[in-house]
Formats: structure tokens, sequence, C-alpha cells
């Protein structure tokens, strides 16, 4: 095991090869003047980490500022077109580096706690309230072995409009805990400050179009999926 108290994204060797060998890795960040009891929780008294990554982690510098960020690989699209990879349906992905892949090493909300989580039947559904007008939904199901908290993300993708918009961004989560074997229908309203843009004439409104809305335990999930058309 590691505990890392840090203020910023590390890497971990050439290769990251330190994480081969451990089984766990404790991020703390900057954890205040209680951090060393929140520590000593965590590590002696079975308490459970239940923090999410604010950023995505670089593999290594080299990475910075490229594509190991996944909005980045799909706006930018290939600087070399070598085929090293499949692209994505569009053609547009980055292809690995020559001494690693472009992914990652850990992405934006990542976080592990003591269940494994499955999702299933997303569904999006537009409300009557102006203020948060659509409501997403997940089955989310413990399979692990001793109950958890998970934090369920959802991410929006916008339609393509005359704006350059993320590739996909946060626009709702709900931290839930579940015992061994629970399963539940988690909600999450999505708030109109979340879903609106600025137009041309800087009206700030929905713009008419479909929605893709993804679900996951972090950003790099995109199995799950639905849609939702605003007219």
């Amino acid at each position: 095991m590691v505990a890392l108290v840090n203020g910023r994204p590390a890497t971990f060797g050439p290769n990251n090869a330190l994480l081969d060998s451990i089984d766990v890795l404790l991020v703390a960040f900057r954890p205040g003047q209680m951090g060393a009891q929140a520590l000593v929780d965590v590590l002696m008294l079975g308490v459970e980490p239940r923090g999410r990554l604010a950023q995505s982690w670089p593999r290594n510098v080299g990475q910075v500022h490229g594509a190991a960020s996944p909005w980045l690989q799909q706006i930018r699209g290939k600087w070399i077109a070598n085929g090293r990879s499949q692209a994505d349906p569009d053609g547009r992905i980055y292809d690995p580096y020559v001494d690693g892949p472009s992914t990652p090493l850990f992405y934006f909300g990542f976080g592990l706690s003591h269940g494994t989580f499955n999702y299933s039947n997303a569904k999006a559904a537009l409300t009557d309230d102006n203020e948060q007008p659509v409501e997403a939904s997940v089955i989310v199901h413990n399979t692990g072995k001793s109950a958890g908290t998970e934090v369920v993300q959802v991410y929006m993708q916008d339609p393509v409009v005359g704006h350059v918009r993320y590739w996909k961004r946060l626009v709702g989560f709900e931290k839930i805990f579940l015992e061994k074997d629970e399963s539940r229908t988690v909600k999450i309203p999505l708030r109109m400050d979340d879903i609106a843009m600025y137009d041309d004439d800087m009206n700030f409104r929905v713009v008419e179009g479909m929605y893709t809305l993804r679900f996951g335990s972090h950003s790099g999930i995109d199995t799950l999926t639905t849609q939702i058309t605003f007219k």
C-alpha cells in the first residue's frame, strides 16, 4: 500500500511500474488539520474511502496538455495518422505514443470503494421544472462482496451546433450507499445551468437537438448511454 499526501497528480516511475507492486493507492491530496486522523481511520479502522478524482492523471509529463484528456482526443483529432489504433466512428482519435498509450493513467471521476457496481437501464426524461428540465435515472447494483459507496456520474454530449463545446461534460452526480447485492434506481436531476449555453445573441438557453447522456463511475466509461431531444 502507498498513502500519497500530495497537491497535484503524480506519476510512479518509468512506465508507472510502482503500481504493479502495490495493491492499494490511497490519495489524500492536502487533507488539512484532520488529515492524519482521516488517514488512520481509512488505513487502520476500516473507514471506507469515498472520494473521486477532480482531474485526469497523465501517465507521464509528456501527456500534459495532450491526448491524455479524453475530451481533447475527440476535439483535436489525430495529430498523426499512423494507424496504430482503431479510430472512433467519426475517425478522430489520438494514436498511442511510441512508448505508451494515449489514455490517462486515472480518469477524471475515478475512485474505488469497498463495493463493486454494475449499471443498467439508463433513462432520461424531460420535466416541467424550468430549473431542472431533465431527470436522468439508472439502476445501480452492488455486485461486490461487501457494502460500499458509489458516486453515480452523468456526462452529457451536446448536439453539433455552430459553437465549439466540450466533447462531454459532467452534468450531474449522486453519492449512494448500497448493501451487498442491493440494487437501487438512482434519479439525478439535471440543472438548466449545466445544460444551457449562450447562443450568438448571448441568450442563455438550451439549444435544440439530441443530447447524449453517459452513465458510469468515471469519465472514461461510455458503455451505458441514452438520448434526449430538446425541440
